[in-house]
């Protein structure tokens, strides 16, 4: 569980770091690199630890950024068929969670391929 959490952390850390500079894909390359140093059995806990440190990245970004340009969300919530800023949220956060979480699966499972042989 120590793991885990330092997993999330660092993920979390780097993330947020390279997103300042780097496009929003950086995040698959932090979530597969960040999982290729954590050895799990099984590929559900590095999922859920990427998933949930960019997840929560994102999602806090886009409430920060919404604390700054409120516009912004109404706007993209009226091109998305009127709906409110709590969902905006919500969708960014389950897709930025998402490609990170799948990145790390990916990341694991292939590490794994790679040390049965």
């Amino acid at each position: 569980m120590k793991n885990f959490f330092l997993q999330m952390a660092v993920t979390f850390a780097l993330a947020w770091l390279v997103q300042l500079f780097a496009p929003w894909w950086s995040i698959v390359v932090i979530a597969a690199v960040v999982a290729m140093f954590f050895h799990y059995q099984n590929g559900v806990f590095s999922f859920l630890s990427a998933f949930l440190a960019v997840g929560l990245l994102w999602l806090s970004m886009a409430y920060w950024l919404n604390m700054k340009h409120p516009a912004l969300t109404d706007k993209i919530g009226a091109l998305l068929g009127g709906v409110g800023d709590n969902v905006l949220f919500l969708i960014t956060a389950l897709l930025g969670g998402l490609v990170a979480g799948m990145s790390a699966l990916t990341s694991t499972m292939g590490r794994k391929l790679v040390q049965n042989k």
